[in-house]
């Protein structure tokens, strides 16, 4: 695993994952014996969209959760404070595997967020 290869995965995995179960909620109704209220009124209110309007929907939802993971990925870069100025700590992501330990967000590589854009 290396800097690229993680983001990647959490295009993948996190970022496509959040797009598509956001839209399977919204066209199939929520799970489960007793949904939340507003989950089905949501579906409902989804479902009686012309088509044009569903695609710009998922249009938001794909940008929502592309803003979220960009900016996750900007506070694992250090590049956005979540800690006092005066008193912050330093992240960081390793990926340990066979006895081999890499540095995710090494602040002298390659910038996470910048990777998940240029991809």
């Amino acid at each position: 695993m290396n800097a690229a290869k993680f983001v990647d995965a959490i295009r993948r995995f996190v970022f496509q994952g959040a797009v598509d179960d956001t839209i399977q909620l919204l066209s199939e109704g929520p799970a489960g014996r007793s949904p939340k209220p507003s989950l089905r009124a949501l579906s409902d209110w989804y479902k009686a969209l012309p088509p044009e309007d569903r695609d710009r929907v998922a249009q938001v939802a794909n940008r929502s959760a592309e803003a979220a993971v960009f900016g996750f990925l900007v506070v694992l870069d250090g590049d956005r404070q979540i800690e006092d100025p005066n008193d912050r700590g330093t992240l960081a992501l390793w990926h340990e595997k066979d006895g081999k330990d890499v540095l995710l967000n090494d602040p002298n590589g390659e910038r996470l967020h910048d990777l998940f854009i240029a991809q």
